[in-house]
Protein backbone atom coordinates (compact mmCIF):
# COMPACT_ATOMS: atom_id res chain seq x y z
CA UNK A 1 0.00 0.00 0.00
CA UNK A 2 1.38 3.15 -0.76
CA UNK A 3 0.91 6.23 1.83
CA UNK A 4 -2.07 7.93 0.44
CA UNK A 5 -3.83 4.70 0.90
CA UNK A 6 -2.70 4.30 4.60
CA UNK A 7 -3.74 7.95 4.88
CA UNK A 8 -7.39 7.01 3.67
CA UNK A 9 -7.26 3.77 5.62
CA UNK A 10 -6.69 5.53 8.83
CA UNK A 11 -9.74 7.73 8.03
CA UNK A 12 -11.91 5.46 7.74
CA UNK A 13 -10.88 3.49 10.47
CA UNK A 14 -11.22 6.50 13.11
CA UNK A 15 -14.37 7.50 11.28
CA UNK A 16 -15.49 3.46 12.30
CA UNK A 17 -13.92 4.18 15.82
CA UNK A 18 -16.53 6.73 16.42
CA UNK A 19 -19.50 6.07 14.67
CA UNK A 20 -19.41 2.09 16.54
CA UNK A 21 -21.65 3.00 19.43
CA UNK A 22 -23.77 5.04 17.59
CA UNK A 23 -28.01 4.45 19.07
CA UNK A 24 -31.14 6.21 18.49
CA UNK A 25 -33.04 5.89 21.59
CA UNK A 26 -36.63 6.55 22.35
CA UNK A 27 -37.38 9.96 23.70
CA UNK A 28 -40.32 9.96 26.53
CA UNK A 29 -39.42 12.79 28.06
CA UNK A 30 -38.35 16.57 27.66
CA UNK A 31 -34.58 16.63 28.07
CA UNK A 32 -33.23 19.39 30.42
CA UNK A 33 -30.31 19.90 28.17
CA UNK A 34 -32.51 20.64 25.05
CA UNK A 35 -35.61 22.40 26.65
CA UNK A 36 -33.53 25.61 25.84
CA UNK A 37 -33.10 24.83 21.83
CA UNK A 38 -34.78 27.61 19.80
CA UNK A 39 -36.41 25.76 17.65
CA UNK A 40 -39.72 24.10 19.46
CA UNK A 41 -40.26 22.20 16.32
CA UNK A 42 -37.07 20.53 16.54
CA UNK A 43 -38.28 19.45 20.30
CA UNK A 44 -41.28 18.29 19.47
CA UNK A 45 -39.57 15.76 16.54
CA UNK A 46 -37.35 14.52 19.51
CA UNK A 47 -40.90 13.32 20.91
CA UNK A 48 -42.51 11.98 18.31
CA UNK A 49 -39.90 11.43 15.53
CA UNK A 50 -37.33 9.99 17.41
CA UNK A 51 -36.66 7.27 14.96
CA UNK A 52 -36.06 9.67 12.30
CA UNK A 53 -33.42 11.92 13.01
CA UNK A 54 -30.17 11.63 11.08
CA UNK A 55 -26.98 10.17 13.08
CA UNK A 56 -24.87 13.03 13.76
CA UNK A 57 -21.61 12.91 12.19
CA UNK A 58 -18.50 11.74 13.08
CA UNK A 59 -17.06 14.93 13.80
CA UNK A 60 -19.78 16.18 15.95
CA UNK A 61 -19.14 12.51 17.58
CA UNK A 62 -15.36 13.65 18.84
CA UNK A 63 -16.84 16.81 19.80
CA UNK A 64 -19.29 14.11 22.47
CA UNK A 65 -16.60 11.91 23.67
CA UNK A 66 -13.92 14.69 24.04
CA UNK A 67 -16.55 16.69 26.48
CA UNK A 68 -17.25 13.32 28.32
CA UNK A 69 -13.24 13.14 28.43
CA UNK A 70 -13.21 16.59 29.67
CA UNK A 71 -15.29 16.19 32.25
CA UNK A 72 -13.75 13.57 34.03
CA UNK A 73 -10.42 15.38 33.64
CA UNK A 74 -12.69 18.67 35.60
CA UNK A 75 -13.78 16.24 38.67
CA UNK A 76 -10.34 15.18 39.32
CA UNK A 77 -9.33 18.59 39.04
CA UNK A 78 -11.84 19.35 41.39
CA UNK A 79 -10.99 16.65 43.87
CA UNK A 80 -7.32 17.61 43.98
CA UNK A 81 -8.08 20.89 44.53
CA UNK A 82 -10.00 19.99 47.85
CA UNK A 83 -13.27 19.84 46.42
CA UNK A 84 -15.48 16.53 47.81
CA UNK A 85 -17.45 15.23 44.25
CA UNK A 86 -20.93 13.30 44.43
CA UNK A 87 -21.66 11.59 41.53
CA UNK A 88 -25.32 11.74 40.30
CA UNK A 89 -27.13 8.60 40.63
CA UNK A 90 -30.13 8.66 39.42
CA UNK A 91 -32.35 10.84 36.56
CA UNK A 92 -34.28 13.94 38.19
CA UNK A 93 -38.02 13.53 36.67
CA UNK A 94 -41.16 15.91 37.17
CA UNK A 95 -43.61 13.86 35.75
CA UNK A 96 -46.07 16.78 35.24
CA UNK A 97 -43.88 18.42 32.83
CA UNK A 98 -42.62 15.15 31.61
CA UNK A 99 -39.03 17.01 31.98
CA UNK A 100 -36.02 15.39 33.42
CA UNK A 101 -32.04 15.64 33.56
CA UNK A 102 -29.01 13.85 34.72
CA UNK A 103 -27.27 16.16 36.50
CA UNK A 104 -22.91 15.90 36.03
CA UNK A 105 -22.01 15.82 39.49
CA UNK A 106 -22.55 17.96 43.32
CA UNK A 107 -19.72 19.83 44.98
CA UNK A 108 -18.97 20.23 48.22
CA UNK A 109 -15.80 21.75 50.15
CA UNK A 110 -14.44 20.60 53.56
CA UNK A 111 -15.46 24.17 54.20
CA UNK A 112 -18.89 24.04 53.27
CA UNK A 113 -20.83 22.98 56.60
CA UNK A 114 -17.66 20.30 57.25
CA UNK A 115 -18.85 19.53 53.64
CA UNK A 116 -22.54 18.67 54.01
CA UNK A 117 -23.79 21.22 51.76
CA UNK A 118 -23.54 19.91 48.41
CA UNK A 119 -24.15 22.24 44.74
CA UNK A 120 -25.57 21.04 41.82
CA UNK A 121 -22.82 21.28 38.80
CA UNK A 122 -22.69 21.49 35.14
CA UNK A 123 -19.36 20.84 33.44
CA UNK A 124 -18.63 22.33 30.60
CA UNK A 125 -15.31 22.44 28.40
CA UNK A 126 -14.93 25.60 26.42
CA UNK A 127 -11.96 27.35 23.99
CA UNK A 128 -10.08 30.07 25.40
CA UNK A 129 -12.34 32.38 23.53
CA UNK A 130 -15.31 31.49 25.07
CA UNK A 131 -13.66 30.61 28.32
CA UNK A 132 -12.37 34.26 29.03
CA UNK A 133 -15.79 35.82 27.34
CA UNK A 134 -18.09 34.34 29.98
CA UNK A 135 -17.40 36.41 33.50
CA UNK A 136 -21.09 35.61 35.06
CA UNK A 137 -24.62 33.85 34.18
CA UNK A 138 -25.70 36.72 32.36
CA UNK A 139 -22.93 35.95 29.62
CA UNK A 140 -25.32 32.70 29.05
CA UNK A 141 -28.41 34.88 27.80
CA UNK A 142 -26.35 36.21 24.77
CA UNK A 143 -28.29 35.44 20.93
CA UNK A 144 -25.47 33.25 20.19
CA UNK A 145 -23.96 31.15 20.28
CA UNK A 146 -27.09 29.53 20.73
CA UNK A 147 -26.17 27.14 22.87
CA UNK A 148 -25.41 29.12 25.66
CA UNK A 149 -29.16 29.77 26.22
CA UNK A 150 -29.46 25.75 26.12
CA UNK A 151 -27.00 25.59 28.33
CA UNK A 152 -28.86 28.34 30.69
CA UNK A 153 -32.03 26.88 30.73
CA UNK A 154 -30.39 23.29 31.31
CA UNK A 155 -29.16 24.53 34.61
CA UNK A 156 -32.17 26.31 35.90
CA UNK A 157 -34.39 22.59 34.93
CA UNK A 158 -31.59 21.04 37.41
CA UNK A 159 -32.45 24.22 39.71
CA UNK A 160 -36.24 23.29 39.52
CA UNK A 161 -35.86 19.61 39.75
CA UNK A 162 -33.27 19.59 42.65
CA UNK A 163 -35.90 22.12 44.57
CA UNK A 164 -39.01 20.03 43.35
CA UNK A 165 -37.52 16.66 44.72
CA UNK A 166 -36.15 18.48 47.93
CA UNK A 167 -39.45 20.29 48.12
CA UNK A 168 -37.54 23.45 49.07
CA UNK A 169 -35.95 25.74 46.73
CA UNK A 170 -32.48 25.64 45.73
CA UNK A 171 -31.25 28.80 45.50
CA UNK A 172 -28.42 28.21 43.70
CA UNK A 173 -26.01 25.94 41.00
CA UNK A 174 -22.73 26.32 39.54
CA UNK A 175 -20.87 25.63 35.87
CA UNK A 176 -17.78 24.68 35.90
CA UNK A 177 -15.96 26.18 32.88
CA UNK A 178 -12.82 24.28 31.71
CA UNK A 179 -10.02 25.72 28.96
CA UNK A 180 -9.12 22.83 26.75
CA UNK A 181 -6.51 24.83 25.69
CA UNK A 182 -4.43 25.42 29.09
CA UNK A 183 -7.07 23.15 31.33
CA UNK A 184 -7.47 26.00 33.82
CA UNK A 185 -11.19 26.08 35.50
CA UNK A 186 -13.67 28.95 35.91
CA UNK A 187 -16.59 27.95 38.83
CA UNK A 188 -19.29 30.53 37.25
CA UNK A 189 -22.39 30.67 39.95
CA UNK A 190 -26.15 30.51 38.57
CA UNK A 191 -28.96 31.81 41.22
CA UNK A 192 -32.33 30.83 40.64
CA UNK A 193 -34.24 32.62 37.53
CA UNK A 194 -37.95 32.46 38.01
CA UNK A 195 -38.41 33.76 34.54
CA UNK A 196 -36.61 30.94 32.93
CA UNK A 197 -38.16 28.37 34.76
CA UNK A 198 -41.57 29.81 34.15
CA UNK A 199 -40.52 29.74 30.64
CA UNK A 200 -39.11 26.16 30.88
CA UNK A 201 -42.54 25.33 32.02
CA UNK A 202 -44.70 27.05 29.39
CA UNK A 203 -42.26 25.28 26.66
CA UNK A 204 -42.70 22.07 28.32
CA UNK A 205 -46.84 22.53 28.15
CA UNK A 206 -46.89 23.52 24.60
CA UNK A 207 -44.58 20.39 23.82
CA UNK A 208 -47.47 18.47 25.52
CA UNK A 209 -50.23 19.85 23.39
CA UNK A 210 -48.52 19.70 20.20
CA UNK A 211 -47.95 15.49 21.10
CA UNK A 212 -51.86 15.22 22.24
CA UNK A 213 -53.20 17.20 19.39
CA UNK A 214 -50.47 15.82 16.55
CA UNK A 215 -49.81 19.01 15.35
CA UNK A 216 -46.31 21.04 15.13
CA UNK A 217 -45.06 24.61 16.00
CA UNK A 218 -43.87 26.75 13.55
CA UNK A 219 -40.41 26.80 11.75
CA UNK A 220 -37.68 28.56 12.88
CA UNK A 221 -36.08 30.92 10.16
CA UNK A 222 -32.25 30.94 10.98
CA UNK A 223 -30.78 28.76 8.57
CA UNK A 224 -27.32 28.45 10.73
CA UNK A 225 -29.31 26.63 13.06
CA UNK A 226 -31.14 24.50 10.22
CA UNK A 227 -28.66 23.49 8.21
CA UNK A 228 -27.07 21.00 11.32
CA UNK A 229 -30.60 19.85 12.16
CA UNK A 230 -30.95 16.02 12.46
CA UNK A 231 -34.37 16.28 11.54
CA UNK A 232 -33.94 19.05 8.55
CA UNK A 233 -34.56 16.00 5.82
CA UNK A 234 -37.94 15.80 6.99
CA UNK A 235 -38.42 19.41 8.08
CA UNK A 236 -36.79 21.21 4.79
CA UNK A 237 -38.15 21.81 2.34
CA UNK A 238 -39.58 24.37 1.83
CA UNK A 239 -38.65 26.73 4.54
CA UNK A 240 -40.00 30.23 4.67
CA UNK A 241 -36.67 32.37 4.79
CA UNK A 242 -38.53 35.36 6.21
CA UNK A 243 -38.48 37.24 3.31
CA UNK A 244 -42.01 36.45 1.69
CA UNK A 245 -39.97 32.96 0.27
CA UNK A 246 -40.63 29.61 0.08
CA UNK A 247 -37.47 28.39 -1.14
CA UNK A 248 -36.22 24.62 -1.69
CA UNK A 249 -33.52 23.99 0.11
CA UNK A 250 -31.30 21.24 -0.94
CA UNK A 251 -27.82 19.75 0.78
CA UNK A 252 -25.47 22.49 -1.08
CA UNK A 253 -27.23 25.77 0.16
CA UNK A 254 -27.39 24.08 3.70
CA UNK A 255 -23.79 23.08 3.40
CA UNK A 256 -22.86 26.53 2.71
CA UNK A 257 -25.05 28.05 5.77
CA UNK A 258 -23.35 25.74 7.46
CA UNK A 259 -19.80 26.82 6.35
CA UNK A 260 -20.98 30.77 7.19
CA UNK A 261 -22.09 29.44 10.83
CA UNK A 262 -18.91 28.45 11.27
CA UNK A 263 -16.82 31.62 10.11
CA UNK A 264 -19.64 33.49 11.91
CA UNK A 265 -17.96 31.75 14.93
CA UNK A 266 -14.30 32.56 13.74
CA UNK A 267 -14.65 36.28 12.85
CA UNK A 268 -16.39 36.50 16.19
CA UNK A 269 -12.66 35.03 17.99
CA UNK A 270 -11.02 37.42 15.81
CA UNK A 271 -12.55 40.47 16.75
CA UNK A 272 -11.89 39.29 20.67
CA UNK A 273 -8.05 38.80 19.04
CA UNK A 274 -8.22 42.60 16.88
CA UNK A 275 -9.98 44.07 20.69
CA UNK A 276 -6.76 42.64 22.54
CA UNK A 277 -3.92 44.12 19.73
CA UNK A 278 -5.86 47.55 20.09
CA UNK A 279 -5.60 47.55 23.54
CA UNK A 280 -2.03 46.36 23.86
CA UNK A 281 -1.09 48.98 21.20
CA UNK A 282 -2.94 51.71 23.16
CA UNK A 283 -0.89 50.84 26.07
CA UNK A 284 2.44 50.48 24.17
CA UNK A 285 1.40 54.07 22.90
CA UNK A 286 1.06 55.36 25.78
CA UNK A 287 4.00 54.16 27.41
CA UNK A 288 6.64 54.90 24.66
CA UNK A 289 4.82 57.78 23.38
CA UNK A 290 7.92 60.25 25.77
CA UNK A 291 10.55 58.52 24.25
CA UNK A 292 9.27 59.12 20.45
CA UNK A 293 8.53 62.43 21.22
CA UNK A 294 11.85 63.26 22.67
CA UNK A 295 13.56 61.78 19.51
CA UNK A 296 16.39 59.14 21.84
CA UNK A 297 14.54 56.05 20.38
CA UNK A 298 13.59 55.51 16.83
CA UNK A 299 13.04 51.60 16.69
CA UNK A 300 12.61 49.79 20.48
CA UNK A 301 14.13 46.70 20.13
CA UNK A 302 12.46 44.85 23.23
CA UNK A 303 14.04 41.70 24.69
CA UNK A 304 10.87 38.91 24.98
CA UNK A 305 11.37 35.19 25.10
CA UNK A 306 10.22 34.05 21.90
CA UNK A 307 10.14 30.71 20.39
CA UNK A 308 13.24 31.52 17.72
CA UNK A 309 15.69 33.39 20.34
CA UNK A 310 14.95 36.70 18.69
CA UNK A 311 14.08 40.01 19.87
CA UNK A 312 10.34 41.37 19.07
CA UNK A 313 11.30 45.24 17.36
CA UNK A 314 8.45 47.79 17.85
CA UNK A 315 8.66 50.47 14.87
CA UNK A 316 7.18 54.09 15.58
CA UNK A 317 5.22 53.41 12.75
CA UNK A 318 3.52 50.74 14.53
CA UNK A 319 1.77 52.98 17.15
CA UNK A 320 0.85 55.95 14.59
CA UNK A 321 1.58 59.45 14.80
Amino acid sequence: MNPKELVEQFTQLQEKFYTRDVKISPVHTNRASEIGHPCLRYLVYLRTRWQDQLPPPPKLLQVYRAGREQEELAKTQLREMGYIIKESIYNFHDPQLQLSGSIDCFISHPSWDNGRQFYAVEIKSVDRFTFEKVKNANDFLADKPYFFRKWYYQIQSYLYLVSQQKQEFEDFAFFVLRNKNNTELKLIDVTIDYDAIEDIMRRCALILKHITEKTLPERITDLSICATCPFRHICLPPLDSGQGLDAEIDEEILNAVKRLHELETQLEEFEELQAEYDQLKEFLKERLKPKFEAGSLEILAVSIPHRFNSHVHFNKRCFGK
